[in-house]
């Protein structure tokens, strides 16, 4: 994985993160930019977040490193802990 190191000192990993949690129409149209992603920045980690009923079609394209799915039945506390989740990751 790529890492970029800051002015001070501290080595980062480069990640994108897409956030679409709407339906399959929208989502296989969003799909198309992971191409350009990985293009400009081949070897960069991609994070999606989509609704949990959304993974399985994600999941087929073999250019996002991780789904982090959204149960919409968890609310707001779900998207939360979602959040908290998020910020471990970097």
């Amino acid at each position: 994985m790529p890492i970029l190191q800051t002015n001070y000192g501290y080595l980062l990993m480069i990640k994108f993160l897409i956030i679409r949690f709407s339906s399959i129409g929208d989502i296989i149209q969003c799909m198309g930019i992971i191409g350009g992603i990985r293009e400009r920045f081949a070897d960069v980690e991609i994070h999606w977040i989509t609704r949990k009923d959304m993974v399985g079609t994600l999941s087929m394209d073999r250019r996002i490193d991780k789904i982090w799915a959204f149960d919409k039945e968890t609310g707001l506390a779900g998207l939360l802990k979602m959040a908290a989740d998020l910020r471990k990751e970097h």
